[in-house]
């Protein structure tokens, strides 16, 4: 398993979180805007990358929500922030008028520092169908520290016999973040599919 970190270019990912009453009638919208998603983001975001994942996390009856994955690079954080609105700008209003978005909405920022996968990174485009795993907490030690343990052969087997295919992982920024605002780690594990995301949460619950 190679172990890389990730070209200075690409260095933050941003997670926003809401939910929704029906993913496929929120996707609705998503496609009315087009092919070029990238295209709504003014220039000074520098957005590289962005997708979209149906999750339930958290929905303790399987309630519809949404993650949506925004990559971009260090110089254009403050025009993201703007732009988001903290989940207020004039789409987001529209949406929640509309009833498309619903519940919390939740925004998280960590820098693309570190990456595992097959091969070296940056990773390679996310695919229809793979499983997409986030998440973030606290840390009571050096990042530096932490990401020896993350690397190493025994977590590397465990990844693996999960067919994570590649991980992302960098420290949080607190400053602009809803949900670790002292700090912390974020981490987006890729999975073959929606099943291995399952086992893959059922495997971390059993040792939290």
């Amino acid at each position: 398993m190679s172990h890389a970190s990730v070209a200075d270019v690409l260095t933050v990912r941003s997670t926003q979180e809401h939910d929704t009453p029906s993913f496929k009638a929120w996707h609705k919208v998503i496609e009315g805007i087009g092919s070029d998603l990238l295209s709504v983001y003014p220039p000074e975001c520098k957005v590289v990358d962005e997708f979209f994942i149906k999750t339930t996390a958290g929905k303790p009856n399987g309630q519809d929500a949404v993650l949506a994955g925004l990559v971009f690079e260090t110089s254009g954080l403050k025009a993201v922030k703007k732009f988001l609105g903290e989940g207020k700008n004039e789409i987001f209003q529209q949406g929640r008028k509309d009833g498309w978005l619903t519940g919390k909405w939740r925004e998280n920022y960590f820098a693309c520092a570190d990456f595992r996968g097959p091969a070296p990174g940056p990773p390679p485009q996310f695919q229809k169908g793979w499983g997409i795993c986030f998440g973030a907490h606290g840390l009571g030690v050096p990042y530096n520290d932490w990401l020896k343990v993350f690397g190493s052969p025994d977590v590397d087997a465990l990844h693996e016999s999960l067919n994570i295919q590649y991980s992302v992982c960098g420290p949080i920024n607190g400053k602009v973040s809803t949900d670790l605002s002292g700090g912390g780690v974020g981490v987006l594990h890729v999975t073959k599919s929606f099943k291995d995301t399952a086992r893959f949460d059922a495997a971390r619950a059993r040792v939290l």
